[in-house]
């Protein structure tokens, strides 16, 4: 049950819910690289635990050093470990302190949720991205993981959707609430990276806001480009629905295929905070 936006009896508006940020993980706050350490002579098969998507203009950054590491045991049947070394995006620091100070923090990675863990043990030992969410907590539709805000409303007792907004540097995580969501650009190596000084000032801004919809599709929409774009978001959002009533089994339908289009970012600049 969705919460209402006022108190039917009085008429009166409910008090402000605090402004919840859903920050994305991996080339959103961090750029991470894998190397599988395993005995030597030995073929290890793996999945790639980070978030899906296209990572191949990393290696046209110049190389940087990382900031810091950790490794993940791989499975007991095959010894050896997953080492993963995080670029931090410029300003992480700062921008986890001053916006967890007047908003809630959530980060919704399709990562799995080993490497996600791990991850914020390193990158957030303070807890400041309190509610934590990992690609079992996706929507998936024909292999795409898709990001649905209302997961939150399990974790967050006050939680109204016209309050939260997603930050991710992916189109597909969005699909299900683009007016809830702001693009940045994707994030690897490069140090004069800036978005995240950017987002800080327009988040103070929505925090003063009842309804923060509004301003997100005047400012950047979202919606409209990704219509453009050749995504159906209604027959998104139905086709989830639909599987939702489903068993965990059959949650990807092959036929009905869910294509997945391109933003033309160069011309769609309008809807993305660059870094």
């Amino acid at each position: 049950m969705r919460h209402p936006e006022h108190d039917g009896g009085a008429g009166r508006s409910r008090p402000r819910a605090p402004l919840t940020v859903v920050l994305d993980m991996d080339e959103t706050l961090v750029h991470s690289q894998l190397e599988l350490r395993c005995a030597e002579g030995n073929t290890v098969k793996i999945s790639d635990p980070r978030q899906d998507e296209d990572r191949s203009k990393a290696k046209d950054e110049p190389s940087a050093p990382h900031d810091f590491e950790f490794a993940i045991p791989l499975s007991p049947a095959a010894s050896g470990e997953l080492l993963v070394k995080v670029h931090k995006r410029p300003g992480l620091e700062l921008f986890l302190e001053e916006a967890s100070s007047f908003c809630t923090l959530a980060v919704f990675t399709a990562g799995t949720e080993d490497y996600g863990k791990a991850m914020l043990d390193q990158l957030d030992p303070c807890g400041r991205m309190s509610l934590r969410l990992y690609r079992g907590s996706c929507s998936m539709t024909d292999g795409l993981f898709l990001k649905d805000l209302n997961k939150l409303e399990e974790m967050q007792p006050d939680f109204r959707l016209s309050r939260t907004v997603l930050i991710d540097n992916s189109p597909v995580s969005m699909l299900l609430q683009p007016d809830n969501a702001i693009l940045v650009s994707s994030f690897y190596t490069d140090r004069s990276d800036n978005a995240l000084f950017k987002l800080l000032p327009i988040l103070r801004e929505l925090h003063s806001m009842d309804d923060i919809r509004p301003y997100l599709v005047k400012e950047f929409a979202l919606r409209a480009a990704l219509e453009h774009s050749g995504y159906d978001l209604d027959g998104i959002s139905s086709k989830v629905e639909m599987l939702r009533q489903l068993e965990p089994e059959n949650m990807t339908c092959g036929k009905h295929s869910l294509k997945r289009p391109r933003i033309d970012r160069e011309s769609s600049d309008q809807i993305l905070v660059h870094g």
